[in-house]
C-alpha cells in the first residue's frame, strides 16, 4: 500500500480535529478558511482513517492504539479557532495556530500548542506539555511530565505526582496539589492561590502595589519572603491577593514577579 496520502475536506463553522496517534508525530498548521487538509506519510499511510461528519474530522490508525509499532507523519491544514481532541502514546503533537477549545490525553507523547482561546484539558503520565496562552479554564493532570504555560487568563486546577508546573502569568485563581513536583508561578494576579505539596517545591511571583494575605504552613522546608522589612512600599491598588501554601518537606519562595 502507498506511504503517502493526502486528503482535502470542505468544511463551514468551526472545525472539530479529533486526534488518535499511538507513535510517530502531527503537526498542526494554520489552514485555509473552509478547508482543512490531511497529510500523512508511513507505512500503509492508505489504511490511515481519514473521516469526515459535517464539521467533525476523525484522525487514527486502523487499528488504534493496537498496532503501537506502526509510525505516522501527519500534517493537518486547518482554520484558526478549530477545536481538538487528541490521543496520544508515544506521539507528539504541535499545534501552530490558534485554537478555540483543547482536549489531550498522552501516555509519553509530548504536546505543545499557541493560544487556545478556550477552555483546555489535558491529562499527561510522562509527556510535556508546553502552552503559549489559555484564555479559558485550565484542568492539567500528569504523573511524570512537566506542564508549563506562558500565560492563563482564568482558573487554573492542578494535580500532580513528580512533575513540575510553570506558569508565567495566571491572572485567574489557581489550585495545585503536588507530590514531589515543584509549582512556580512568575507572576499570580488573580485572587486566590492555593497549593498544597508534599517534597515540591512552591514558588510565587508577586506584583507591586497588591495586598497579600499569607497563610503560609511547612513541616520542614524553607520559607523565603523577599517582601520582608520592605520600608514604604509601593502604595496598594486595592486589591488583595491570598496565598494558601502547605508543603511537608518543600520550600516556599515569595518573590517580586518580573516584568
Amino acid at each position: 500500500m502507498s506511504d503517502h496520502r493526502t486528503e482535502t475536506f470542505s468544511v463551514t463553522g468551526t472545525v472539530r480535529l479529533e486526534l488518535c496517534l499511538a507513535a510517530g508525530r502531527a503537526t498542526l498548521l494554520p489552514g485555509d478558511e473552509g478547508a482543512v487538509v490531511v497529510d500523512v506519510r508511513g507505512r500503509d499511510a492508505g489504511s490511515f482513517r481519514i473521516e469526515q461528519s459535517g464539521n467533525h474530522i476523525s484522525l487514527r490508525p486502523e487499528d488504534g492504539f493496537a498496532s503501537r509499532w506502526r509510525s505516522y507523519e501527519l500534517t493537518v491544514r486547518a482554520p484558526q479557532g478549530s477545536q481538538l481532541d487528541a490521543r496520544m502514546a508515544s506521539a507528539d503533537v504541535d499545534v501552530e495556530f490558534g485554537l478555540s477549545r483543547l482536549r489531550a490525553n498522552s501516555a509519553s507523547g509530548d504536546l505543545r500548542a499557541g493560544e487556545v482561546s478556550g477552555e483546555a484539558v489535558v491529562r499527561s503520565a510522562s509527556g510535556n506539555v508546553g502552552l503559549a496562552g489559555v484564555g479559558g479554564r485550565l484542568d492539567v493532570t500528569t504523573a511524570s511530565g512537566d506542564i508549563e504555560v506562558e500565560r492563563a487568563d482564568a482558573e487554573v486546577a492542578f494535580r500532580g505526582a513528580s512533575g513540575d508546573l510553570v506558569v508565567g502569568a495566571a491572572r485567574g485563581s489557581l489550585s495545585g496539589r503536588s507530590a514531589s513536583g515543584n509549582v512556580w508561578v512568575r507572576n499570580f494576579e488573580g485572587e486566590l492561590l492555593r497549593c498544597t505539596t508534599a517534597s515540591g517545591d512552591v514558588r510565587v511571583g508577586l506584583p507591586s502595589g497588591r495586598t497579600v494575605d499569607v497563610d503560609v504552613s511547612t513541616l520542614s522546608g524553607a520559607l523565603r519572603n523577599d517582601f520582608d522589612a520592605e520600608p514604604g512600599g509601593a502604595p496598594s491598588d486595592g486589591r488583595t491577593i491570598r496565598l494558601q501554601l502547605r508543603t511537608v518537606s518543600g520550600d516556599v519562595r515569595l518573590e517580586r514577579a518580573a516584568l
